[in-house]
């Protein structure tokens, strides 16, 4: 069918308007809608691998701009695999000889990272592209663990030594072997996210054993990000502009302990409550609410979880868009009555795209929103008119089976009516 399609497309964009572009949206997600009048998101489901005695449970953890994913699963065997989605392609990453693997992060060049288990005790830190895994150089210790890549290919995560303390890492900057970063005083640290320009964050103890989030760079070294009142931090993200994600401690210890914050200047600032928490009818009010980040993209969207869910005890968690200085519960984004909960939102690409986990008519699937944008041709720069570039860009999406050509029902299925879409849309010009 793609063959077909394909060349129809490019002889139809041959013909098309060059000379006068038609207008288009922003280039921006759109403001937020309710979801009973006009769903903001498309709800697809992520495609399922063969799975474990009850489900595959499939797990996506991130997702590139080129819409590719990583994340876990539950094997036949019923045991945690990582997988990866490339180019509309899900394959199981196998492990190195245990019995367990996960995959944490996918750069926009297809390559993924994360864990697999060696030996009972033993787990080692991976690099993977194109289906083959490649064990990262460690330290001695029984654990290593990649957390993040960039394009650039350098990865950060944690790793042990003889004495199986773990610190954070980065590989690809000292040679073939792990650059262990500096504490604030204490024994553990693990790095967690890098962005394009090289700059690492995550959390380092300090001489009390107290958690703070840091963020690194070789030039600058480790930099302590601030923290709220009760004085321990972690930093989950990065983009590539410099904002810093991640959750602080509010109460010292009691429950909940963790709120959403951005870092600025050494000073960290919650990201704030969905409206819904102790509002009527509520069973949490503001006291008893935690948040926590996962990531941000370069648009300023931010991703992560609010905890208990403020309407029910089912289910823990109740996942979370921040923008504009504002929280949303991302359920009343969607069309209600399709049978989703959405409990877990873990990354955001910069097309708007999230993938995370919930529940579909009470059972655990993993998710993709794909935002229903005011101008779904406009794939490509310069945004804001339609010419040949968002052709190509959707001809490059269609043949990739990624989301951006994922137009029209059935979604999660590539063929001519997602074709007939953005021709419609391409010669209507979009509002």
């Amino acid at each position: 069918m793609t063959s077909i399609l394909l060349p129809a497309l490019a002889s139809f964009a041959l013909q098309a308007p060059l000379a006068s572009p038609q207008p288009a949206g922003p280039a921006t997600t759109p403001h937020s809608s309710n979801a009973q009048s006009s769903p903001r998101y498309t709800v697809v489901a992520i495609p399922e691998l063969p799975g474990g005695l009850f489900c595959s449970c499939m797990t996506p953890t991130a997702i590139s701009n080129a819409g590719d994913i990583a994340g876990r699963y539950f094997s036949p065997a019923d045991q945690n695999h990582a997988f990866s989605i490339v180019s509309g392609t899900a394959r199981d990453l196998g492990t190195f000889g245990g019995d367990r693997s996960s995959a944490s992060a996918i750069n926009n060049l297809g390559q993924s990272v994360g864990v697999a288990q060696v030996s009972e005790f033993v787990h080692r830190a991976f690099v993977e592209s194109g289906g083959v895994l490649t064990q990262l150089p460690n330290l001695g210790g029984i654990l290593t663990d990649a957390s993040d890549i960039n394009d650039a290919g350098v990865i950060v995560g944690l790793a042990s030594g003889q004495n199986n303390l773990t610190r954070a890492a980065v590989w690809g900057l000292a040679g073939d072997q792990p650059l262990v970063l500096p504490t604030f005083g204490g024994e553990l640290s693990n790095a967690l996210a890098i962005n394009e320009a090289g700059v690492v964050v995550g959390w380092a103890w300090n001489a009390d054993r107290d958690k703070r989030a840091f963020s690194w760079t070789a030039d600058t070294g480790l930099t302590d990000l601030g923290a709220l009142a009760a004085g321990t931090s972690q930093a989950t993200d990065i983009n590539n502009a410099g904002q810093i994600v991640g959750f602080s401690s509010i109460n010292d210890g009691a429950f909940p302990d963790l709120r959403a914050v951005i870092f600025d200047a050494g000073v960290a600032t919650d990201l704030g409550l969905v409206p819904e928490t102790g509002a009527p009818g509520g069973l949490f009010g503001p006291a008893f609410v935690g948040t926590r980040p996962n990531a941000i993209n370069n648009n300023a969207q931010v991703v992560g979880i609010t905890f208990p869910r403020p309407d029910d005890l089912v289910d823990a968690n109740s996942a979370v868009i921040w923008e504009s200085g504002a929280a949303t519960l991302l359920d009343t984004l969607i069309d209600p009555n399709l049978g989703w909960t959405l409990t877990d939102a873990f990354d955001i690409n910069d097309s708007g795209v999230i993938v995370g986990t919930g529940r579909l008519n009470g059972e655990f699937t993993g998710f993709m929103l794909i935002p229903n944008t005011t101008c779904p041709a406009d794939l490509a720069e310069p945004f804001g008119s339609l010419d040949f570039s968002d052709v190509v860009a959707f001809l490059a999406a269609f043949g990739a089976m990624t989301p951006g050509a994922d137009l029209a029902p059935p979604f999660g299925v590539f063929d001519f009516s997602d074709v007939a879409a953005f021709l419609s849309a391409f010669g209507a010009g979009c509002p």
